[in-house]
């Protein structure tokens, strides 16, 4: 599947890269209206609309294609992104975006382009939306936390500012990196450190045959998900009977390529077209 895309690396610093087929690579410089985008890059998100959302430690940012958007925290504005350090991005079911902080869960109501925090003192990182709407939260030292979104950020029932009372909501799971997938079968795939779990629902972790440290997964087409570790990207097929994940394609030197040196941080895939965004260390893979 991935021979068959046009693969494309942004160097953050001052460079493109095209990646074809034919193994042929050629550079030149990237900029947008004479100024180069140079911003470490945590997390991506491409939206409905088309629009790319980078997360950094200094903000967040929405490219067209053609023009970035900068969004930070503004002292005088109460409506200004609540704090800078981005670690995560994801749309709900009103098109609206929630966002992972370094210490804030954040919504942003784009009709009305206010962000409000929630759950403030704990970092907050977005993993996945289930088919009923649903947010799942990964919130620093304590598990996963289920959100049920809503259009009116004032009816979304979450604290402002983060206590033990609702520790009692969380699923606790001990692992220093989680990922989370719905399956088209309604099951919750756990992506961590050390291999990919299934959680039930009665919260109980039960692991799979698949063993690598995972850094993200997303859907990618019928009963598959796609990977990613610090290095490398698996396509895993899966079926309703049991909870075995196939290989069915891998790409070990997928880097090799372009940054001998870099990881990768984050991965977005489109759902119209499956094209593939790939944040590293170093640059944007697509």
């Amino acid at each position: 599947m991935f021979k068959k895309y046009l693969v494309i690396i942004i160097i953050l610093f001052n460079s493109v890269v095209t990646y074809s087929q034919s193994n042929t690579i050629n550079f030149h410089e990237l900029d947008i209206h004479g100024v180069l985008f140079n911003k470490k890059v945590n997390t991506l998100f491409e939206d409905s609309f088309g629009y790319l959302w980078i997360g950094s430690n200094s903000g967040l940012y929405k490219y067209d294609g053609h023009n970035i958007t900068e969004y930070q925290y503004e002292v005088f504005n109460p409506h200004s992104l609540p704090n800078n350090s981005i670690n995560s991005i994801l749309e709900d079911d009103f098109h609206n975006l929630w966002i992972g902080s370094e210490s804030y869960l954040i919504h942003f109501n784009r009709k009305e382009n206010k962000f409000k925090g929630f759950l403030k003192n704990k970092t907050s990182i977005i993993k996945n939306k289930t088919k009923t709407g649903d947010i799942w939260v990964k919130l620093e030292n304590y598990g996963l936390l289920k959100v049920q979104t809503n259009e009116d950020s004032n009816k979304i029932n979450l604290a402002s500012e983060f206590s033990n009372e609702i520790s009692n909501e969380i699923f606790k799971i001990n692992k220093s990196r989680t990922t989370v997938i719905e399956d088209s079968f309604g099951r919750n795939w756990i992506g961590t450190n050390n291999g990919v779990y299934l959680l039930n629902s009665l919260g109980k972790f039960t692991p799979t045959n698949f063993k690598e440290n995972i850094v993200e997964m997303k859907h990618f087409g019928n009963n598959q998900i796609i990977a990613t570790t610090l290095t490398s990207i698996y396509i895993l097929g899966y079926n309703k009977s049991d909870m075995e994940l196939e290989i069915l394609e891998s790409y070990p030197t997928i880097l090799s390529n372009f940054n001998a040196n870099g990881v990768i941080n984050t991965i977005a895939v489109n759902p119209k077209n499956n094209n593939i965004w790939i944040g590293t260390t170093n640059g944007l893979i697509k």
